[in-house]
């Protein structure tokens, strides 16, 4: 592919980017404000953060389902049609006072972006672009992108000081100009079927049992990332406005600065992808991480939190991408059904992360943060294993 073709190419993904961005901005968006919600709807904190639980649960379902859905439509329209559906959950999220107006709200919104989320990754793997691996993680990029921006519209609205409440306003904005992106570049644009080869591939793609121990090692390692990574991002702002007394505005700009610290690092990542030994990678990114946390937890001081919460991101940003990317190669085919599953799991940790974080605080707000070094730091025992038993009994393709 010529240099011009293949700028082009990325360019027509961009509306794929925004889909893989929109979703943390719903995720995100709603944390530094947690505790101005709390207040005026008069719900209880801990409660109220069961909505990232309904928020993830609802996607896990939408990505598990999502595939049934091409059976009888177009990707592009169902696409189309699940963000027209946003737009009205957006405008009753500003008149609902009931906790349980919001959990069912914030389920439905997860079911649609979960459905949104499989569909944008399908059109990658469609995508004229051969090396799917660094298109892949230059998309999850945006995944850190949309992260960072999510709390700097909340400190935009409080800083107006305007309600929290206008914070769905913007996010419907956001959705036009997606749908406005897919318009653009999408239409009429063919749509490979992918469905009949993957259901031949399914029965045969769990053949070998040393890949299989490997992608269960994999699987297990992306589980304990969702529930750490989302502690850090649901609990943290509210973390450092209680424990370290914190102004609302900087706590929430923690978040942003942390996912600020994803991105950077995954652009890093995906431009020196395959010069990387990965597994070894992986392994001194989570011993940097568990050194981040510590400092998040014994610190104090505005400047000291931010710094912490920064190498902490730095520690975080390749971790998913090089798990994911090396559980989605295992096999040469069938990868769109591996990356379904990882997708699931990594969202099954993540939904979790809220009840657990409910159980700790109920006994001390730090051991929420401890929890995070607990799971960091089996993620790296498990990519001790995986390092020393890949070398004997590795029978898959490397990622380059």
């Amino acid at each position: 592919m010529q240099k011009r073709d293949y700028i082009k190419a990325y360019i027509k993904e961009i509306p794929n980017f925004f889909s893989i961005f929109m979703y943390p901005i719903f995720l995100m968006s709603t944390s530094p404000i947690l505790l101005d919600m709390s207040t005026e709807l008069n719900i209880d904190i801990a409660n109220l953060s069961f909505i990232f639980t309904f928020l993830i649960t609802g996607n896990i379902l939408g990505q598990i389902t999502s595939v049934f859905y091409n059976a009888r439509f177009k990707k592009l329209n169902i696409i189309l049609f699940s963000y027209a559906l946003l737009i009205p959950l957006m405008f009753a999220m500003m008149f609902f006072r009931q906790l349980y107006s919001f959990y069912i709200i914030y389920f439905i919104s997860g079911y649609i972006l979960g459905v949104i989320w499989i569909q944008a990754n399908e059109f990658l793997l469609e995508s004229r672009i051969e090396n799917k691996n660094k298109l892949i993680n230059i998309a999850l990029v945006f995944f850190p992108v949309g992260a960072a921006v999510a709390p700097l519209l909340s400190i935009f609205v409080s800083g107006l000081g305007i309600n929290w409440k206008y914070i769905f306003i913007i996010i419907t904005g956001l959705i036009i100009v997606t749908l406005v992106l897919y318009l653009s570049f999408k239409r009429g644009k063919p749509s490979k079927k992918i469905e009949v080869e993957e259901k031949i591939i399914l029965k045969q793609i769990f053949f070998s049992k040393n890949n299989n121990f490997i992608f269960i090692l994999v699987a297990a390692m992306l589980f304990f990332y969702g529930l750490t990574e989302t502690i850090i991002f649901t609990f943290t702002p509210t973390f450092f406005r209680i424990e370290k007394l914190i102004n609302p505005q900087i706590a929430g700009l923690s978040l942003s600065v942390f996912w600020i610290a994803i991105s950077i690092g995954r652009i890093i990542i995906s431009t020196l992808l395959c010069r990387l030994k990965v597994n070894l990678v992986a392994l001194g990114l989570t011993l940097f991480s568990f050194a981040s946390l510590l400092l998040i937890i014994y610190l104090n001081g505005t400047f000291a939190m931010l710094a912490a919460i920064f190498l902490t991101g730095l520690g975080y940003s390749g971790i998913f991408s090089l798990l994911f990317l090396n559980g989605s190669s295992i096999y040469e085919k069938g990868r769109a059904v591996l990356e379904t599953i990882l997708f699931v799991i990594t969202s099954l940790g993540a939904a979790l992360a809220p009840y657990l974080v409910k159980l700790a605080t109920s006994i001390d707000l730090k051991i929420a943060i401890f929890l995070s070094l607990i799971f960091i730091s089996l993620i790296s025992i498990m990519l001790i294993i995986h390092i020393f038993y890949s070398k004997k009994y590795l029978d898959y393709k490397k990622i380059c």
